[in-house]
Parts: structure tokens; C-alpha cells; sequence
């Protein structure tokens, strides 16, 4: 169910940055604005650190590899619990920046903290044992280091949109996963 709602939440992200780019062009009320760019902020920079180690550790069939991606949950959920604390206490502005919304505050993501977030958010799904969510994790490595090559103002904004069309190959595993049965080397394993 946790990798079944990943498409779910990137269509939430995807809907507040809709809402971010109708109230600028339209001039809505700035609290909307507001509203929209802090739950896409809070989504990306707190739901998922967390949430990818669960989806993904909750999916894995073989033990050891499930250990290790569920040894990334508590960081993810620290890193998660801090985020959130962060945008609370320092709200973000959404600014459009080239075609894509740029998202600031006062207090910047800490550069030394973005690799305990890459490594919590696509780690999990590198380590998979199932081909396609490690394909996935790729997908979403290539959609990082373009996000950053090319549009390092409005990375996250972009990485996010990277992030929302690869994970319409979730309903892919899923479905192919629902029907697949335990193999006789992941049953002992498991």
C-alpha cells in the first residue's frame, strides 16, 4: 500500500505546484500561494526521505536487502521530522524563475544535508532486489543530476516533476508483483 500511494502524493505535489502557477498568473490571494508552496515544500523535503525507505523496504523480498533499506528509515524520518520543523519555522516563497518555480527561504537547505536525502529518498530503491524498482532508482538518479546539471535554480521543482512521471511505472510493478509468486530462493531468504 505505502508504493501504491506514491503516485498519489507525487499528483498532490504536481496539484499544489498547478495552484502555485494559477495564483501567480492570476493573482490569488498570496496566503493560497503560500499554502500550496509550503505542502509541495513539506511533501518533498519531508514526506519522502521517509516514506521511500518504508514503500521500498515494505516491497523487498529478500531479508537482507530489506534491512538494509529499513536501516535508512530512522534517518529518513529524522531528516523528515527536521525538514518539517525547518519550513515551519522558516516558510518558503514560491518564485517563477525560467519557466519553473523556484522555492526560497531564509533558512536554505543545508548543502551538507543533501546527500543524506538522496541517499534516503533513492537508495532504497537502488538496493531493490526487483529489477524495475532499481530502474526506477536509476530513472530518478538521471532525473537528479539533470535537475542539478540544468535547472539548479528550480531543482526541486523540476527533480519533483523528474520524479511524478517516472512513478507511473509503480502501477507497472505493482501490478506485475500482485500476480508473481514467491520464488523458492526468496521464500528461504524471506
Amino acid at each position: 500500500m505505502p508504493m501504491a500511494a506514491m503516485p498519489l502524493v507525487f499528483a498532490a505535489q504536481q496539484a499544489a505546484e498547478g495552484v502555485i502557477w494559477l495564483g501567480s498568473t492570476r493573482h490569488w490571494p498570496s496566503y493560497s500561494v503560500m499554502l500550496a508552496a509550503n505542502t509541495f515544500v513539506l511533501i518533498a523535503l519531508a514526506f519522502w526521505p521517509f516514506w521511500s525507505p518504508l514503500a521500498i523496504g515494505l516491497m523487498e523480498r529478500m531479508r537482507r536487502r530489506r534491512r538494509l533499506i529499513f536501516a535508512l528509515l530512522p534517518v529518513g524520518l529524522g531528516l523528515g521530522i527536521w525538514s518539517a520543523l525547518s519550513i515551519f519555522a522558516q516558510p518558503y516563497a514560491p518564485s517563477i524563475v525560467h519557466d519553473s518555480i523556484c522555492y526560497i527561504s531564509d533558512t536554505p537547505y543545508p548543502m551538507i544535508i543533501f546527500p543524506i536525502y538522496v541517499l534516503c529518498t533513492i537508495a532504497p530503491l537502488l538496493i531493490s532486489s526487483d529489477s524495475r524498482i532499481r530502474l526506477l532508482g536509476g530513472i530518478l538518479g538521471m532525473g537528479l543530476i539533470v535537475s542539478l546539471g540544468f535547472f539548479y535554480e528550480t531543482f526541486i521543482s523540476v527533480w519533483c516533476f523528474f520524479a511524478a512521471a517516472a512513478s507511473i511505472g509503480i502501477f507497472n510493478i505493482l501490478e506485475r508483483n500482485a500476480a508473481k509468486p514467491l520464488s523458492t530462493e526468496q521464500a528461504t531468504q524471506a
